[in-house]
């Protein structure tokens, strides 16, 4: 291959050599390599695997470049093609020569190109760039996976190459599977080495000088105009950066968590793991640990009481018919002295990425892990109720976080969030009255686009 590439160099010289003994040529010759990767089994060219669609652009600018420029003569194209050493040999064979002509089909569909400029090579298995691989790591077993390497390749009983079999015995398997997670992607592929020469004139024929014209007289200068420089554009970046951090004022659904208590008169009592989500408030603090990177810990709090007024009997002793009972003055019942308490917190960690039509807006997306608890307690001041009752819930939640932020200012934002997808474990625990034992049960709940929450932020 070495003799053939410098072949190809010498009659690139050779052909560029000039014919006109008047005029002076200068060479200037370009080597161009693009390597295009395969998934595994596969002889289709993906766009959208690994750098193929760089790759690709590139492909294509300089198919443009030499459309464009006249001065430019292509002297040889060369497509090779190789596969990875996992299959057999007469697989690995069929994929490379697939591979090579996927990109000679593409290539030559953007520019002519004429068949005794073209030079193929179907190796198969390019086990000089794996070499190449193996002596630049810190692999383990590198002295005998490059002894292996080095051996001349024969034929196994299994259609294999024997080096492969050398290879997957070494280190119980270890070694090759190593091999197939570090550089086996980079093995399947194909690539082109486009050479091109281009010719400048340099001097022309001489000509005779002409005749010297006369001087013009000297005309007076004119007076510069004044330059004004004119102001540049102020670009005003709002984004966050490192070390930035923020505190925002929350509100959301389903961002607590709340139960009440049962009466404690009851002759029957069931729990229901299932709590009362509404609408809380809260506080969120954020830090940029990098510029697009943020760890975020927001919580919520709540504390009610409603105070317990005792119960005013009335006339109605409840015997006798409703006609008995006319005129008599009803029985009010007490109200319940309770006391409800709430918090809840949630640690998150999101990627910011800009959005390149929208200035100074950044959507996020990011995880979240949630607790919170609430707890209810209820009693009422008559001679039925058996004391007090208590309700606890306690929560736990992990969630996908999908939001947008928008800076109205160089330090305010505002933000909306939603979870696309969480899991909240839950459970529930009643002591309906004092002596008695808890009552528990406990939910498993998955939700789609839950918890959505309104912010309105500050950077510092």
């Amino acid at each position: 291959m070495l003799k053939f590439k410098l072949f190809l160099l010498s009659a690139c010289t050779f052909m560029c050599i000039p014919t006109l003994f008047a005029q002076e040529t200068t060479l200037e010759q370009t080597r161009t390599e693009m390597n295009i990767v395969f998934r595994v089994g596969s002889s289709a060219i993906d766009a959208t695997y690994m750098d193929n669609s760089a790759t690709l652009e590139r492909m294509v600018e300089w198919v443009n470049g030499v459309k464009a420029d006249e001065m430019v003569d292509i002297v040889s194209v060369e497509f090779c093609g190789a596969a990875s050493p996992e299959g057999s040999s007469a697989i690995n064979r069929r994929l490379s020569r697939e591979r090579l002509t996927a990109l000679e089909n593409y290539l030559r569909s953007k520019i002519d190109i004429p068949e005794s400029k073209i030079v193929r090579n179907d190796q198969y298995i390019p086990w000089d760039n794996l070499h190449k691989m193996v002596s630049e790591s810190d692999l383990a077993d590198k002295a005998a996976v490059l002894a292996i390497i080095e051996k001349p390749g024969k034929t196994a009983a299994n259609g294999l190459d024997s080096r492969i079999n050398e290879l997957k015995a070494l280190n119980g398997g270890k070694t090759w599977n190593t091999l197939f997670n570090r550089y086996f992607a980079q093995m399947r592929n194909a690539y082109t080495v486009l050479v091109t020469c281009k010719s400048k004139k340099a001097l022309e024929m001489e000509k005779p000088a002409p005749a010297p014209e006369p001087e013009p007289e000297p005309q007076p200068e004119p007076t510069p105009e004044p330059v004004v420089e004119q102001p540049k554009p102020v670009i005003v970046d709002y984004s966050p950066k490192k070390g930035d951090v923020t505190l925002a004022v929350t509100v959301g659904y389903e961002a607590n968590t709340n139960v009440v208590a049962q009466p404690g008169n009851l002759n029957t009592y069931e729990v229901t793991p299932m709590t009362d989500l509404r609408f809380a408030f809260g506080i969120e603090g954020g830090w940029f640990v990098a510029d697009r990177w943020k760890l975020s810990l927001a919580g919520t709090v709540s504390f009610f009481n409603n105070p317990g007024y005792s119960e005013v009997p009335g006339t109605v002793d409840g015997a006798g018919s409703i006609e008995d009972n006319l005129g008599e003055i009803p029985n009010y019942r007490a109200v319940a002295d309770a006391q409800t308490f709430t918090y809840g917190a949630a640690l998150g960690f999101d990627r910011y990425f800009d959005v390149k039509f929208v200035k100074n807006m950044l959507v996020y997306t990011g995880l979240r892990v949630g607790f919170a608890y609430g707890q209810n307690q209820m009693k009422y001041d008559e001679w039925t109720s058996m004391g007090k009752s208590i309700a606890e819930t306690s929560s736990l939640r992990g969630a996908w976080t999908f939001g947008v932020d928008y800076f109205v200012a160089p330090k305010m934002f505002l933000g909306i969030s939603v979870d696309p997808v969480s899991y909240t474990y839950n459970l529930t625990t009643y002591v309906p009255q004092e002596g008695l034992g808890n009552l528990s049960a406990d939910s498993h709940k998955i939700s789609a686009f839950a918890c959505p929450t309104l912010r309105v932020g500050f950077k510092f």
